[in-house]
C-alpha cells in the first residue's frame, strides 16, 4: 500500500475551514471511510477533519509520506497574510504544542513549492498581502512524518475571507499535482519571525 498524502485541518478552526471547504472544489475528493470516522480521497491524498487542534495532533494513520496542516495564523497586528512554515520548538518550553528542544521532520521542496504557488495564486486573484515564509514555531513535534504548515492570517475576518480561503487551496492543489523536484536545500538560521530574505530566496 503507498504511504498516504494527508491535508489535515482542524474542525474548530475558520481558516482550517475555509481553505479545505475550497479544496474540495479544487480537486475531484470522494467521502470514504476512515477509521472510525469520514474523510475525503483524492488518488493518494487524503482530506482529514480533525477534532483537536492541529498543534497538538498524533498522527491521524499509521503512515504518511507527509501532512500539509490547513490551518490560521494568528498575530497582534492582524495584518492579512499567508504564510508557510515548519513546526518546531527551539527553545526549552513549548508553550503551544510539541516538545521543548524538538524540531518537526520538514519537507523543504514541498514548503518552498507552496510558497511559490501562494505567491501565484495571490497574484492571480489580484490580492494584495504579503506571502512569506514563518520562523520554525509551535508544534506538533514528534510525527514520523514530514509535516508543513500553510496559514491564513491573522484575524478572524481573514481566516473566513473567501478569496484568501480560495488562494490557499490553489496553492495547495497546485503545488501536490505534480511532485516537487528535489534540489539544494538549506538550513536558514537568524532574522524575524516573518523571514524577508528566506522567503526571497525561495521565491
Amino acid at each position: 500500500m503507498p504511504l498516504l498524502k494527508l491535508l489535515v485541518y482542524s474542525k474548530a478552526d475558520p481558516a482550517g475551514i475555509n481553505i479545505s471547504s475550497h479544496l474540495l472544489c479544487e480537486l475531484p475528493f470522494k467521502e470514504v471511510p476512515l477509521g472510525s470516522s469520514l474523510a475525503h480521497s483524492h488518488e493518494d491524498f487524503y482530506l482529514i477533519g480533525l477534532d483537536s487542534p492541529l498543534i497538538s495532533m498524533s498522527m491521524p494513520v499509521p503512515k504518511a509520506e507527509w501532512v500539509i496542516c490547513l490551518s490560521k495564523h494568528k498575530s497582534e497586528s492582524g495584518i492579512r497574510c499567508l504564510t508557510v512554515h515548519t513546526p518546531g520548538n527551539l527553545c526549552n518550553h513549548a508553550d503551544f504544542g510539541g516538545r521543548p528542544k524538538e524540531v518537526a521532520i520538514s519537507n523543504p521542496c514541498l514548503q518552498t513549492r507552496l510558497l511559490q504557488e501562494l505567491q501565484r495564486a495571490s497574484n492571480m486573484l489580484g490580492l494584495d498581502v504579503p506571502v512569506s515564509v514563518e520562523a520554525t514555531h509551535h508544534g506538533p513535534t514528534s510525527l514520523p512524518a514530514p509535516i508543513t504548515f500553510i496559514e491564513i492570517g491573522s484575524d478572524e475576518k481573514a481566516w473566513k475571507d473567501d478569496l484568501l480561503g480560495r488562494a490557499v487551496a490553489k496553492a495547495v492543489s497546485n503545488s501536490i499535482k505534480s511532485s516537487p523536484k528535489f534540489g539544494e536545500c538549506a538550513i536558514g538560521v537568524g532574522g524575524g519571525h516573518y523571514s524577508e530574505k528566506f522567503t526571497n530566496l525561495m521565491l
